[in-house]
């Protein structure tokens, strides 16, 4: 999981500063708009709970196309940097798969989980993708 923390630092350069609630943008044409939030930031800045996702509307909600959850462990003295898939969803689709239930990993979940998002994010620097705050297009 330390190659997709690579990937994903290379998608969202500065990740490690940033503070809960902020959002990130990238806007890459003719691809979907990539949105990433940082939900959750330890104390010590070293483990953070990130969504990556892109969206569109649906009779005015916007609908996750799809929405991923991760926990971004970022690498000090104890150990290397993981990117760490925690659910995957699909909002048209009605689709909600959890790698983690409390006291329990869901193997399976976590392995297909981790073969997309090396695609995923495979596919994003590909497309032109990197995430900035705010709005700012991508240049």
């Amino acid at each position: 999981m330390s190659t997709l923390y690579t990937m994903f630092s290379s998608l969202a350069p500065g990740l490690r500063a940033m503070e809960a609630g902020t959002t990130l943008r990238s806007t890459s044409p003719p691809y979907m708009d990539l949105v990433g939030e940082v939900l959750e930031r330890s104390a010590d800045g070293r483990v953070q709970r990130v969504s990556l996702a892109h969206y569109y509307e649906q009779n005015g909600d916007l609908m996750a196309d799809p929405e991923m959850e991760f926990r971004v462990v970022h690498p000090s003295t104890s150990g290397p940097g993981m990117l760490v898939p925690l659910h995957y969803k699909q909002d048209g689709l009605g689709i909600f798969r959890p790698t983690h239930g409390p006291g329990v990993v869901y193997p399976k979940q976590l392995k297909e989980q981790v073969k997309f998002t090396r695609f995923w994010l495979r596919n994003l620097k590909s497309q032109g993708h990197r995430l900035n705050r705010g709005t700012v297009p991508n240049s």
